[in-house]
């Protein structure tokens, strides 16, 4: 499911999402998709990891009350999230 956000888009993977399935996704994009994280941001209540795909600039965010999801800052991204976001939905 897709919900615009101010200059991106955002795929909730799953919005009753763990803290351990965070750390399922992060492992299948690094071991699947040869994922280097370039940053991390971790909150008391919510943790993003931002990447490159493709060249593209994409993070993935995991919040308690909100559960996993893939966002972009770009609009032209969306291609990549919603390729790796059946990914992580069907892997994790």
């Amino acid at each position: 499911m897709f919900t615009g956000n101010p200059g991106g888009e955002m795929a909730i993977i799953n919005e009753y999402g763990s803290l351990q399935q965070f750390y399922c996704m992060t492992a299948t994009l690094s071991n699947h998709r040869k994922v280097k994280f370039v940053s991390k941001e971790d909150d008391a209540d919510s943790i993003e990891w931002n990447f490159k795909y493709r060249g593209k600039a994409l993070t993935l965010l995991y919040d308690i009350y909100n559960g996993v999801s893939l966002l972009t800052t770009n609009p032209a991204h969306k291609p990549a999230v919603t390729e790796l976001a059946v990914l992580l939905r069907n892997g994790c």
